[in-house]
């Protein structure tokens, strides 16, 4: 993890098997790709989507998405990060920005999806 040529291609792993990261310095890292990459970066739309479940907080959670939701769908599946919105909008009781958020999925979203969503 200390190599920065990797560290964000490996940042999920990392937290998944519960590594203890300085994530101030990941945070810092992350801001550094992507003023190299100009925003256009897999690594960097991964590494903040790894980021996101690191927030203590559903709300703190849906903000950190919401505030970088534009890098994240250029490179990942939208209906996929408008889902993990959702779920963490729902846990904030955050209700209708929730619905608000279902509303606006995209129209080629499953019916499985939806219907699991809805549920929420």
């Amino acid at each position: 993890m200390r190599d920065p040529t990797h560290s964000l291609r490996r940042l999920a792993l990392a937290l998944e098997y519960g590594l203890k990261l300085d994530l101030k310095a990941v945070e810092s890292e992350i801001e550094r790709r992507h003023a190299i990459t100009g925003g256009k970066s897999l690594e960097v739309a991964l590494a903040r989507l790894a980021m996101t479940f690191t927030k203590k907080d559903p709300r703190e959670a849906a903000n950190y998405l919401e505030k970088h939701r534009a890098g994240m769908v250029e490179f990942l599946n939208p209906t996929f990060v408008a889902s993990v919105e959702i779920q963490l909008l729902v846990k904030a009781g955050q209700l209708q920005l929730a619905q608000d958020r279902f509303d606006g999925l995209p129209q080629d979203t499953t019916p499985a999806v939806l219907a699991r969503l809805r549920r929420l």
